[in-house]
């Protein structure tokens, strides 16, 4: 560690630090004073006073109110260090969170709930009316600009309602479990494909109908430049389910990021990842609990803020920082820089690591590891 004798420490710019990062560990000898991490950062002041028990400080303690309102992607990216030869003991964080349902979700649920009181959790009635607006508008839209034939469907059309759009919802998971060839054999009169739940709850002419009108956004408002966002048709109903999944339970201890593929064969971002289950679809970044629960996901759209994994994997861990916990990740994601970035915000890192990432020092890439 750094003698006591020592006056203020001086702060390197980016590309001083970089060239050391890659320099040759054989120059060793100009760091042997040094710390086991110097801090680069424009948003920390160099105190004297502050606490060492820990060589790296959660940024929510040593941030001003400023920073209170700043995402905690950005706080941590300015963030760099350097690697010496100087012993360090890390501290050990304790886990400070309540994990579990969120008592004020406790509260709205009956005092047996149901599978469907559940459900109502994440497909709740504000989610719902946004539906409704957005099918109901569209449907509009497209009977003042359409010249409608003497037997179309539309010409029967009436604005629909958060019961029926329940209703909707429902027998379109029923479908799911009752699978038959052609959407018109679930309101069939044959004996070999009659379900009669289907017409006692709704007509097929309706349920073709709210299928074709069923719409998340305001078609006015679609982005005319390809860089702008590219989830705009289903952002609203999209960050009301990521907002109903991080606010319904907390995350215990142990996290987990990874990405899930969820099966889709339509237009637009279609991804291939042969070691999935399911091959082609919308991959998704995820960050669960160790019971299975998804705390958050994020969709991977091609290029935007949230390409770069660093980042993603703060935003996904949004919410879960500076608590004590212990995340697991492989070696996709894992690097010294986003290590040490987490390690800031109270939260352990434990995963594989690529030998090629940046910041890996030069004697580590040449270590040959035992095989058990």
């Amino acid at each position: 560690m750094a003698n006591a004798s020592s006056t203020r420490r001086t702060f390197k710019n980016t590309s001083e630090v970089l060239r050391e990062i890659f320099a040759d560990s054989g120059n060793e000898d100009n760091s042997s004073e040094d710390d086991d991490f110097d801090i680069e950062d424009s948003d920390v002041e160099d105190n004297d006073d502050s606490d060492s028990d820990a060589p790296a400080v959660s940024e929510r303690a040593s941030s001003d109110d400023s920073d209170d309102n700043r995402p905690l992607a950005d706080i941590a990216r300015a963030t760099s260090f350097r690697w010496t030869n100087a012993s360090v003991t890390p501290a050990v964080f304790q886990f400070t969170d309540c994990p579990g349902i969120n008592p004020d979700v406790l509260e709205t649920l009956d005092d047996e709930p149901t599978a469907l009181n559940y459900m109502s959790l994440f497909l709740h009635d504000d989610l719902v009316d946004i539906i409704v607006r957005e099918t109901n508008r569209y449907a509009q839209q497209y009977i003042d600009s359409t010249v409608l034939k003497n037997d179309s469907r539309v010409r029967g059309w009436t604005p629909t309602n958060r019961c029926e759009m329940k209703l909707f919802f429902g027998l379109a998971l029923l479908m799911g479990l009752i699978k038959k060839t052609d959407i018109e054999f679930y309101w069939s009169e044959t004996d070999i494909f009659l379900t009669p739940a289907f017409s006692r709850f709704m007509t097929r002419n309706r349920f073709c109908t709210i299928l074709k009108f069923l719409h998340f956004a305001n078609n006015e408002n679609k982005p005319t430049d390809k860089d702008d966002d590219r989830l705009y048709e289903i952002r609203e109903v999209y960050d009301a389910i990521t907002a109903a999944f991080a606010s319904a339970y907390v995350p215990s201890k142990e996290v987990f990021i990874d990405e899930g593929m969820i099966r889709w064969f339509g237009r637009g971002f279609k991804t291939y990842l042969p070691s999935k289950r399911a091959k082609y679809g919308m991959k998704a970044y995820k960050v669960c609990d160790k019971s299975g629960y998804t705390f958050k996901f994020q969709l991977y759209v091609g290029h935007s803020e949230y390409s770069d994994l660093q980042h993603s994997v703060m935003h996904l861990m949004d919410g879960l920082l500076d608590y004590g916990r212990m995340l697991y990740m492989d070696n996709f994601y894992n690097s010294p820089e986003l290590a040490f970035k987490l390690y800031k915000c109270k939260t352990h890192v434990v995963g594989t690591l690529r030998m090629t990432r940046k910041g890996v020092p030069k004697d580590l890439k040449d270590v040959k590891m035992k095989k058990r």
